[in-house]
């Protein structure tokens, strides 16, 4: 097997970085495609991706513990170390692969370890993929949480700080709302989950975008357009306020964004 190599397409971007065997993508590489944009990291058999068969060390221990637009989660435990994974299963497969990447990309970067939901693998079985993550054990959704307002307000600020983290990462969420944010009520930690919907943003700034996963009450924008990433990020940030507005005054009125934002600031920095 060849070491690290490249290929390129024909504009002059990258479209394949990783290993080779024979002149065929095998090993662990990732593919790009012409605007620059990773499409799949992971690994390659032959040329094709190479999704392994689900590890037989996987017991089932509940099922159907979440549920969503893309599939189911239920809860296994790794009888070699014992520890309990959430296990996703995808109602299409892309949509598997597509939320792999996104998870692999937010593993990879050293500032958001800690902060987002951790991947272990993808799988398939059956002709179906299977995502293997880390359980959140003792997390509720933001909308199950009861606490105090001062514990509220932290809570706002590390959902705030997670947000401006991705931003500051070229990562949009684009499908923000209280489901997708889980809280340990006793020690108040914060994970955003489900990037089935996000995009990691090429750097080139007149790139547009479609939204891929979004629930149509939590977007500002229209879905069945293209748009940039600056307008992305200002819907994240948008339904942001919204969520937390309502989260730490326990109320559903809101006035208007600019409004929230200004009440918010006298709470949570937004720095």
């Amino acid at each position: 097997m060849s070491g690290i190599v490249q290929t390129y397409h024909a504009n002059g971007t990258i479209k394949y970085r990783g290993q080779k065997l024979n002149d065929k993508r095998h090993g662990f590489g990732e593919e790009y495609n012409e605007n620059g944009d990773l499409k799949y990291r992971g690994l390659w058999k032959r040329d094709r991706i190479y999704i392994p068969r689900f590890p037989k060390k996987y017991k089932l221990i509940q099922k159907n513990i979440g549920k969503g637009g893309q599939g189911t989660i239920s809860l296994y435990k790794d009888t070699k170390t014992n520890e309990l994974v959430a296990v996703k299963k995808y109602k299409r497969q892309k949509s598997g692969i597509y939320q792999y990447r996104n998870l692999e990309h937010l593993n990879h970067l050293k500032i958001c370890k800690d902060c987002f939901i951790q991947a272990f693998g993808i799988f398939q079985k059956d002709d179906q993929i299977y995502l293997v993550m880390e359980y959140l054990n003792d997390f509720v959704t933001l909308g199950e949480v009861e606490v105090f307002k001062a514990e509220r307000k932290l809570i706002c600020q590390k959902i705030w700080n997670q947000v401006k983290l991705l931003h500051d990462n070229n990562i949009v969420h684009c499908d923000l709302k209280r489901d997708n944010i889980m809280v340990n009520p006793h020690n108040l930690k914060v994970h955003l989950i489900d990037f089935g919907g996000a995009i990691i943003l090429s750097e080139n700034p007149t790139k547009k975008y479609y939204f891929k996963s979004f629930t149509r009450s939590y977007i500002t924008l229209d879905p069945e357009k293209s748009h940039s990433g600056k307008s992305l990020k200002k819907n994240d940030v948008k339904i942001t306020l919204k969520i937390l507005y309502q989260f730490l005054f326990q109320t559903k009125k809101c006035p208007s964004y600019e409004k929230m934002k200004e009440t918010l600031q006298e709470f949570i920095s937004m720095e």
